[in-house]
């Protein structure tokens, strides 16, 4: 197992590499076009000297006693109901230079943090230099740094971490940590997105999020083929872009369970094989799938606006990372707002009717 750092004049993030599995299994962060829109080299820059400068030095990093009555709360709470996974979570936040690193750098004295809420975590290799003596040297711990921006604040005199809501925000966060941990640093995340369960319910209601927001970007698709067609093809997208499927009979029928009518399958293959849709970037699907079913392309900045106001600020790489999305459907299932970044609160209904229990119970059950 090796780490891939990336040049310092580069976004410190990065993923874990296996000499047999490069870790194909969903796209990553820095391989989103919307990433690559909206960061650039001077953003970089500023949140690599973020982490370097002020997280390996411990500035912004929630330590376990700055917040040690919401999680004495929350250990009490793990005990007392089945909270899957937390009891793992906690103990890599407490342990000596944890593997999970709560931070929020919008302190006291500056507020404004250079690293936004719409990247929720990043992987860095890290360590706690103030709880460790100049003649030690210790390595450095992969981590996830979990970002609190605006999930809580600081106290006055920067002594104490306040106004966390236990059972939604800390308790998502904490067991998101833990989740991204696994996936990348332990390389579970083929094993995951292999999981029957977490496929069919996960390309569900993927597919119902981005519909909503095609229609809200153009217009209604028409008759029920229309319908049952362009929810195959959002699905063939989730499914061969976002997570990097190779096209097969087995992802058409993960596809075609996403329909909403009974279009038969040969009918929209069809149809999908004559309208030449492009699944390489997210910018070429939607010009094709608008010329497709509106006769114009559909703008991917305006989809992207459509989409966070619509679901939140925090979901704005979501659409692409797949992670991300993990996250923020997780947190809406334990009611958590997350600083207002989270808007999938008002869907609630929706994502349980659309399998969001189902998925959650696939991926902890493959990460346990």
């Amino acid at each position: 197992m090796t780490f891939i750092y990336l040049k310092f004049e580069q976004l410190i993030i990065y993923e874990i590499e296996m000499k047999k599995d490069r870790s194909d299994s969903m796209r990553k962060i820095d391989e989103s076009e919307l990433f690559g829109i909206h960061f650039n080299v001077k953003n970089k820059m500023e949140i690599a000297n973020a982490i370097n400068m002020k997280l390996n030095q411990n500035v912004g990093i929630i330590s376990p006693d700055h917040i040690s009555a919401e999680l004495e709360a929350l250990k009490i709470a793990a005990k007392r109901s089945y909270k899957p996974l937390l009891g793992e979570a906690i103990s890599l936040y407490e342990q000596f230079n944890g593997r999970i690193k709560l931070f929020n750098l919008g302190l006291t004295s500056g507020g404004r943090s250079p690293i936004p809420p719409y990247l929720p975590f990043l992987f860095s290799n890290t360590r706690n230099k103030q709880l460790e003596s100049e003649k030690e040297n210790r390595p450095v711990s992969p981590t996830v740094l979990v970002n609190m921006y605006r999930i809580g604040h600081w106290s006055i005199d920067e002594a104490q971490y306040l106004g966390l809501s236990v059972n939604n925000d800390l308790y998502s966060c904490l067991e998101s940590g833990l989740i991204a941990y696994k996936m990348i640093f332990e390389n579970k995340a083929e094993k995951v997105f292999a999981n029957k369960n977490v496929l069919e319910y996960l390309t569900n209601i993927y597919t119902r999020l981005f519909s909503n927001i095609v229609i809200k970007s153009a217009f209604t698709y028409g008759d029920d083929f229309n319908e049952d067609s362009a929810l195959f093809i959002i699905a063939q997208f989730f499914l061969r872009y976002v997570l990097k499927k190779q096209p097969s009979t087995t992802i058409d029928d993960f596809a075609y369970k996403t329909i909403k009518h009974r279009t038969s399958l040969s009918a929209i293959k069809l149809f999908e094989e004559s309208s030449e849709i492009n699944y390489s970037t997210l910018s070429g699907f939607l010009d094709s799938l608008g010329i497709t079913f509106f006769n114009e392309k559909i703008d991917m900045i305006k989809f992207q606006v459509n989409w966070a106001s619509s679901y939140g600020e925090g979901l704005m790489f979501a659409i692409e990372y797949v992670p991300y999305l993990i996250h923020f459907l997780f947190a809406t299932l334990h009611g958590a707002l997350l600083g207002g970044s989270n808007r999938l609160i008002n869907r609630q209904a929706d994502l349980q009717k659309d399998g969001l229990p189902k998925v959650y119970n696939a991926i902890i059950e493959e990460l346990r």
